[in-house]
């Protein structure tokens, strides 16, 4: 064997690179406590990033997690086209839109305050 040929042999194939978006999914699914984890991560998110759409991007991941977005239409008593408007990065959505989603996923809002006590630091 030459120089050539022996590198050839011994390479094996390797993925570039594995999605996360199956596992992810697979996650948010399964576990309403990881959906909720999410969530309020993609919410502190986008609180320093001051853009409402990463957390709409996140409530879509959880959305299709479920299963269709159709399904969750009627769960929730919003049109399909009403619900894309909500989980799009563009979309400005309602309170009771939110509402209605959240309560499918059995998950509900929380307020808090963004001053963070322990170092007396404003976010």
């Amino acid at each position: 064997m030459n120089a050539v040929s022996d590198r050839t042999a011994r390479k094996t194939k390797v993925p570039a690179s594995v999605p996360y978006e199956p596992r992810l999914k697979r996650r948010l699914a399964a576990d309403p406590e990881q959906a909720s984890l999410y969530l309020q991560a993609a919410m502190e998110e986008a609180f320093k990033a001051n853009d409402p759409g990463i957390f709409q991007v996140a409530l879509k991941d959880v959305a299709e997690a479920r299963g269709s977005i159709t399904s969750l239409a009627r769960e929730t008593g919003l049109n399909r086209q009403h619900l894309y408007r909500i989980m799009s990065r563009a979309g400005n959505p309602s309170f009771t839109g939110l509402w209605r989603m959240l309560r499918v996923f059995g998950l509900s809002f929380s307020v808090i305050p963004r001053v963070h006590r322990l170092r007396g630091v404003r976010s």
